[in-house]
């Protein structure tokens, strides 16, 4: 079967409610293709880390512990109590850098996706779902500029082809699920692709796997006329151009990262930006002429 890629954000995971809904996305898929899973920091996990980063007093102290508690709730409302000793594991790595610079900054921040990949993982295996992890950083090649890493297209593409060749050896039909906003420069060094980046994550990897389809599910029921907040006559787009797409994103629509349609247009990849809360409603569907026929 040929490769689908789903991204879920930090607001469909951002409490304990949001895990069986990813579940059940995610069993009515997998009959359909083999599915890579990017998965974001839940809630607002990475504004909390920016403020430890900072080390601000006693703000860092409060948004460490707001962090600590987020997790752990979800963890022992969800999981076996074996998973949380892995999950502190992970959140013993939020501390205050003794310099907030750059470089720690991408350090730290990393933890939330990586704490919200590690909760997917043991709970899709705990609810009948196979599911291994490809940390972001072995397939997601950058250079060095902290918070706003710059991708060698060619050096990921070859990654993520020789990760997830190895990874279908190993545990055939698993979903694999990775981090998006993540990778990693020459030196294993942790990166990040600027703020929002997991939906330009999930379109490398869909690019690199010459996917069927890349899914972003959100908590709108697809990409709209205009903000409805402000303008009350907004409308839900049913279809959309590549290129209709990232003019919209750069001139401010918030539900899709600017970068990520043109990884997906060099391969002819659809687009379909869902609602979890309504998973069998249409969307918006993003594609060459914004005529293309639905991934049934």
């Amino acid at each position: 079967m040929k490769w689908e890629v789903h991204k879920f954000g930090g607001a469909s995971l951002s409490s304990p409610e949001g895990f069986p809904r990813l579940l059940e996305i995610l069993k009515q898929r997998t009959n359909q293709a083999n599915i890579l899973l990017v998965v974001s920091a839940i809630g607002k996990t990475t504004n909390s880390l920016e403020m430890v980063w900072s080390g601000a007093q006693p703000q860092a102290d409060a948004a460490k512990k707001n962090t600590e508690l987020t997790h752990l709730n979800t963890c022992r409302v969800l999981l076996k109590s074996e998973s949380e000793t892995g999950l502190n594991q992970l959140l013993e790595r939020i501390q205050s850098p003794i310099e907030a610079t750059d470089q720690a900054y991408d350090s730290l921040v990393s933890v939330g996706e990586k704490c919200s990949s590690f909760l997917v993982v043991e709970y899709l295996n705990q609810h009948g779902l196979s599911a291994v992890l490809l940390p972001a950083e072995a397939a997601i090649r950058t250079d060095s500029t902290w918070r706003n890493a710059q991708v060698d297209r060619q050096k990921t593409k070859d990654l993520i082809r020789t990760s997830m060749h190895r990874i279908q050896q190993e545990s055939p039909n698993a979903i694999v699920v990775t981090q998006g906003f993540l990778g990693a420069n020459a030196h294993g060094q942790t990166t990040t692709l600027g703020r929002e980046g997991s939906d330009y994550s999930a379109a490398l990897f869909a690019n690199a796997l010459e996917a069927n389809a890349m899914f972003i599910w959100k908590d709108v029921p697809g990409v709209m006329s205009g903000d409805p907040r402000i303008w009350a006559e907004a409308v839900k787009l049913n279809t959309l151009s590549y290129d209709d797409a990232t003019d919209m994103a750069y001139y401010g629509a918030s539900v899709i990262h600017p970068k990520t349609m043109l990884p997906l247009k060099e391969a002819g990849i659809p687009l379909h930006v869902k609602s979890y809360d309504a998973p069998g409603a249409s969307g918006t569907l993003i594609g060459p002429t914004g005529e293309i026929p639905p991934v049934l």
